[in-house]
Formats: structure tokens, C-alpha cells, sequence
């Protein structure tokens, strides 16, 4: 039985439907309101306002979610085009987007809104003050939430609210481009209004605590449950359009793996960016562009991965591994909560995202304060000498928890620091440096740092642990189980002397481009030169090493 009021009246209601009386009784559900649950929340909500309030972030998750739609729908909606159009229809505040808005079938605030009403209210109200209703006209609608009477004060404050609307815009434009296929198809504007907000509705949690608590502290995992369910749904209710769609994406990846076959340039890239972008070079220039989660993985990334197996880039071992990482990636289901997920990633020293180590073996032989490398932030490198912490560390944990936002704040310390160190001028900024535009475009200049480099350290570590394992049985009197360790490695330790002289030839060349970042009379240009032109060095000389001893390591 539900209670209930009709025309004022309390009315008891018997409702026969599970499902429909599961969805009353967890409207006015009351989160756990325990200390680690508060924190969680918040660390949650910092990292999740810290990354969707990025410019770089509002348009990857455009362009993902345009051919998401696009690959679910039902409707005729047309890819980028359709998408483009509802971003200029909502930033105007089109009348088809107040119809959306007052449905319940928008988005205001993205992922941060989502569970507070209070400020979803207040979103929609500024929207229709641009749109020129009168505050008795909105009250109308919505009379239930006290309305803040500040004033938006300073240019400051305007240029952010009119941030917010452009990324709201971007947030709504597919979601209104599927609202006016559904009509045009001959939908209820009801109905048309409810698919937009199942598009991807941030607001279904499940009636389970485990996915609700979950949903509370996993940044991103209540929005890769939906859009996992909504692939799901749309593949059981219109099975031939969805994977006619999907083998498109799949065929187009495929197209594109097979041009950059050849090309060290694509071998170079790390592989989780190989994961989460498809990537094309126009002449010298490196264009990335950023794969839908659940569609990408499923006819993006498994397929290159699968062809790439068994054309013998990547080993059966490492096909399985990459599979399970980007399952649990892309679904963002790392167990670990995030308030504690960075110290966590510090203290077993390995970035979950990036399926690699944070601090590389070389940094082992260093006391912690000297752990760093040329894309380590200046204010971290001097904390980490004052206090003997790993700079490498201090900007993971801050990075970890403040994500693009903290990354762009210590990015922005370099300058300060440079004039207060004097360590010169500051090498001419390379176009992955750029804020934003780095996320789409890297220019021609060589990587910082490549899958290649990755895997020798990997090497480098598998080998000198083998070896000292040797020492140690020996001197323990464990003589039989020395020799066997020794002849089943025996290829691999054959090696060991050769990554060890290429190791010492990157510690000199890493110096020497630290050398010349410090240096007071070098012009900006003259160090990106240099600095360019020894890193182009370094990654030809580990891609060389990896190469030449990678039989032995990858039988």
C-alpha cells in the first residue's frame, strides 16, 4: 500500500506492479549519513565537478556521446549534424528545450546535480531568465524550493555563469537532437521527452544499497551502469539496427588500425591511450579522437585488440589483460572508494587507470625526493625536496583527487616557480601542453613518454628480479632451486646486460634534458629544440632495446 494525495485528500493505493512499487518507495530514500559515507561523497563530488567542468571534458563527452546516440537510436538521428544543431538550439534556450526542461527530460549541472534538487531547481531557474520569464511566471512551475535572492555580482561571476550555460548546452544538445527525432517519428512530446532523459539518466541508482552505496562513491559508475543497461535495452529492443551500427564503428576502427599498421608513431602510444582514443595523423600532425565508453569498447577497442593479436602486435597474454583492464575501466568499477583511491594507487605504487606503475624501477634507486620526471610540476619537485616525498607521488594524490582542475592549478604553479627559482625562460609550450587543445591535437613533436618505455621498465624489473631471486636461493643453500630459476630464464637473463648499459644511457639523457630546463641563458625556443630533439633520442633508443629483447620476454 502507498500512500497518496488526490485533491487534497489522503488516499491509501494498492499497487499490484513490483517494479512500480520498488519506484515509490525509493523516491524519499535516505542515504547512510555515517562519517565515511559523508567523505566519500565529497571526494566523489570534488573529482566529478573537478573533471566535467573542464572545457576538454564538456567536449569529449559531446562528441561520445553523439555517436552513442546515434547508435541506439531508434529514430533517425543523425550523427555530429544532429548533435551540432541541438547544441545551438539550447544554447539559446529554443522552446523545444524549455518543453525538454519542464518534462523532467534535461540535464542542468551534469553529474553533480544529479541528487540535489535544490540546485537543479535553481539551474532551471536561470535558464528561464534567459529565456525572459518573469519570476512569477517560474514560480508558477515551481513554487516548492526557496529561490536564493543573490544577485550575481562581477564579471567573474557572469563569465562562469555563462560557462555553465555553454556547458550545460553541450550536456542537453544530443539529448534534444534525440527529443526532436522522436517527435518528427511521430512520438508523444511525453514520450519523445522520456527517451532523451533515458538517453543517460543520471538520476537511476537501482534499488540495491550495494549499487546505490556504489553509486555514492564511485566517481562515473552510476553513469557506466546506465549507459551499459541503455546499450543493453537497446540492443534487445532493436537487435539489427544496433549492431548494423556497431559493425560500422567496428569496420571504421579497423580501417584505421590497418593504416596505422606500420606506423611507429601509433606503436609508440600508450595503451590506454590507444584504448580510449582512435588516433590518425594528417601529414606529420596527431589527431585523437575520444571513443564512446560502452559502444567504443565494445566495437572499437575489442575488435583492434583481437586483430592486433592475431597479427601478432600484441601476445595472447596481453590481450587478456587489456580486456579485463578496459572492461573494469570503462565500466568504472575499481571497488576502491574514491577518498581513498589515490593513496591507495600511491601506496601500491600503480595508476589503475593507466594500467602502469607510477614511479618507474629507475626512481627506486633514488631517495624519494628525487623522483621526478620533465612532466613532474616544479612545486611538487621542491616540496618533494624539502620533505624527502616523491614529487612523482605528491602530484598523483593531487591529481587523483582534483583530476584536469588540479592538474591545470599545478600547471599554472610552473610559471610562478620558474621566476621564483630563476630556472630561465620556459621552453616553448609544444601543442600537448596546450589546455584543451591537447586532448585532440599533439602536434608533431616527440612523446614524452611511449608504451615502449613502459615495457623496459617492465623488462628491466623482471630481469633484475630473477636474478637477485638466483643470488638469494644460492646463499641460502637452495642451490637445485637456483639452477632451475636460471635455466627456465636463461633467455631473459642473457638480456640483462644490455637493458642495463640502454638504462644508463636514458639516466644521461634524462639529465641532460633536465639540464637543459634549468638552464639561465637558453632562449624558449632553443630549449624545446633541444630538449625535443633528446627526448626524440630517447624513445628511439628504448624502442630499439624493447625490440631487440622483446623475444625473450614475450615467448
Amino acid at each position: 500500500m502507498v500512500k497518496m494525495f488526490v485533491d487534497g485528500q489522503e488516499k491509501l493505493v494498492q499497487v499490484n506492479d513490483p517494479q512500480l512499487y520498488r519506484a515509490f518507495t525509493m523516491i524519499d530514500l535516505e542515504r547512510s549519513s555515517s562519517a565515511f559515507m559523508k567523505a566519500a561523497r565529497t571526494a566523489k563530488k570534488v573529482l566529478t565537478i573537478s573533471t566535467t567542468s573542464m572545457p576538454d571534458f564538456i567536449i569529449r563527452n559531446f562528441l561520445r556521446d553523439s555517436v552513442h546516440s546515434w547508435a541506439i537510436n531508434k529514430d533517425g538521428f543523425k550523427p555530429v549534424t544532429a548533435s551540432f544543431a541541438g547544441f545551438k538550439k539550447t544554447l539559446r534556450t529554443d522552446d523545444t528545450f524549455v518543453d525538454m526542461m519542464f518534462a523532467g527530460a534535461t540535464f542542468g549541472g551534469g553529474y553533480s546535480n544529479v541528487y540535489d534538487p535544490a540546485s537543479t531547481a535553481q539551474t532551471i531557474r536561470a535558464v528561464l531568465r534567459r529565456k525572459g520569464y518573469k519570476d512569477s511566471q517560474i514560480n508558477q512551475f515551481e513554487s516548492s524550493i526557496a529561490r536564493s535572492g543573490k544577485e550575481v555580482l562581477g564579471k567573474i561571476e557572469q563569465g562562469l555563469q555563462k560557462y555553465k550555460h555553454v556547458s550545460e548546452a553541450a550536456e542537453n544538445a544530443n539529448r534534444l537532437a534525440t527529443y526532436e527525432a522522436a517527435v518528427k517519428s511521430g512520438k508523444s512530446k511525453a514520450l519523445a521527452a522520456f527517451e532523451s532523459r533515458d538517453l543517460m539518466d543520471f538520476s537511476m541508482m537501482g534499488a540495491s544499497n550495494i549499487m546505490i552505496n556504489l553509486s555514492d562513491m564511485l566517481p562515473f559508475f552510476n553513469a557506466r551502469m546506465q549507459g551499459l543497461s541503455k546499450l543493453g535495452r537497446g540492443i534487445k529492443e532493436n537487435p539489427r539496427e544496433v549492431l548494423k551500427r556497431g559493425g560500422m564503428i567496428a569496420a571504421a576502427s579497423l580501417a584505421l588500425l590497418a593504416l596505422n599498421w606500420d606506423d611507429e608513431r601509433y606503436e609508440e602510444l600508450q595503451d590506454w591511450d590507444k584504448d580510449t582514443y582512435w588516433h590518425a595523423w594528417i601529414g606529420d600532425q596527431h589527431i585523437r579522437i575520444p571513443k564512446p565508453f560502452e559502444i567504443g569498447l565494445m566495437f572499437g577497442t575489442l575488435p583492434e585488440r583481437f586483430v592486433r593479436a592475431l597479427g601478432g602486435r600484441d601476445t595472447g597474454a596481453k590481450f587478456g589483460k587489456l580486456v579485463a583492464h578496459n572492461f573494469m575501466e570503462t565500466m568504472a568499477f575499481n571497488p576502491i572508494p574514491q577518498v581513498a583511491m589515490p593513496i591507495a594507487e600511491a601506496y601500491v605504487n600503480y595508476d589503475f587507470f593507466k594500467g602502469s606503475p607510477i614511479e618507474n624501477m629507475a626512481d627506486k634507486n633514488l631517495i624519494a625526493g628525487a623522483r621526478y620526471n620533465d612532466q613532474t610540476s616544479l612545486l611538487m619537485r621542491e616540496i618533494g625536496q624539502a620533505t624527502n616525498l616523491s614529487p612523482k607521488m605528491l602530484d598523483h594524490i593531487i591529481t587523483g583527487y582534483t583530476s584536469s582542475l588540479g592538474g591545470y592549478v599545478l600547471g599554472a604553479t610552473n610559471l610562478l616557480m620558474r621566476n621564483l627559482k630563476d630556472y630561465g625562460e620556459t621552453p616553448a609550450i609544444r601543442l600537448d601542453e596546450m589546455p584543451v587543445i591537447k586532448s585532440f591535437f599533439r602536434g608533431t613533436d616527440p612523446a614524452k613518454s611511449t608504451q615502449f618505455t613502459e615495457d623496459f621498465y617492465r623488462m628491466m624489473t623482471q630481469a633484475n628480479q630473477i636474478n637477485s631471486t638466483i643470488n638469494s636461493f644460492r646463499k641460502q643453500g637452495r642451490g637445485e632451486d637456483a639452477n632451475e630459476l636460471l635455466e627456465n630464464n636463461r633467455g631473459k637473463l642473457s638480456q640483462r646486460k644490455g637493458l642495463t648499459a640502454t638504462q644508463q644511457q636514458v639516466k644521461t639523457l634524462n639529465a641532460q634534458i633536465e639540464m637543459m630546463r634549468r638552464d639561465r641563458i637558453l632562449t624558449a625556443d632553443q630549449k624545446r629544440e633541444k630538449i625535443d630533439r633528446l627526448m626524440a633520442t630517447r624513445n628511439k633508443l628504448v624502442q630499439q632495446a624493447v625490440e631487440r629483447v622483446n623475444p625473450y620476454f614475450n615467448k
